[in-house]
């Protein structure tokens, strides 16, 4: 058992850390709760049917640990730098010499604004958002993993897009002003 069960963590490991990182946006927290959601996975491995998959399966481990620290923490989460770990890996933290200093930055603040909306939305919304847009599950998968209807998905994905939407406005002029500037 044990070594399938590491076979698991070797290969979703990093997907996981990278969801839970999605939504929660700090790094000490998401390596806290993604060892959390292997310890439950490991206490319920035996248990585990295969009546769906074993991403799945982790997944749907991993909504009800990060619900149930969202809901202890009883606070926004705190956004770092806006990266995951493979993009961390792919820059190697370098700055990009193809582009200006100030097109960097404003880029970087772009991303941070989005990365801060993201994280403003509820966790119904962002799980779905992040499932969709970032992990690019479609909406029965979304469901499985979350155990709603692949039609409260959809709800969930447009309702969530409306308020990202709502949030960036006022950054749509900001960056209209700069493109205007280049």
């Amino acid at each position: 058992m044990t070594g399938d069960f590491n076979r698991i963590v070797y290969k979703h490991g990093s997907k996981i850390y990278n969801t839970v990182y999605s939504m929660l946006g700090n790094r000490e927290e998401s390596e806290e709760v993604v060892q959390e959601v292997f310890c439950e996975a490991y206490k319920s491995y035996a248990s585990f049917k295969g009546d769906s998959s074993v991403t799945t399966w982790l997944y749907r481990i991993m909504m009800n640990v990060v619900s149930d620290h969202i809901k202890r923490k009883k606070r926004p989460p705190l956004i770092e730098d806006g990266l995951s770990i493979e993009e961390h890996e792919a820059v190697g933290n370098l700055p990009d010499t193809s582009e200006s200093a100030e097109n960097a930055f404003l880029k970087k603040q772009r991303l941070l604004h989005i990365r801060n909306a993201l994280l403003k939305l509820p966790i119904p919304y962002r799980s779905v958002f992040v499932f969709s847009a970032i992990e690019g599950y479609n909406s029965v998968e979304i469901g499985k993993i979350m155990g709603i209807s692949a039609g409260t998905v959809r709800i969930r994905l447009f309702r969530a897009v409306k308020m990202l939407r709502a949030m960036l406005a006022p950054t749509a002029a900001f960056k209209e002003e700069d493109n205007e500037k280049v």
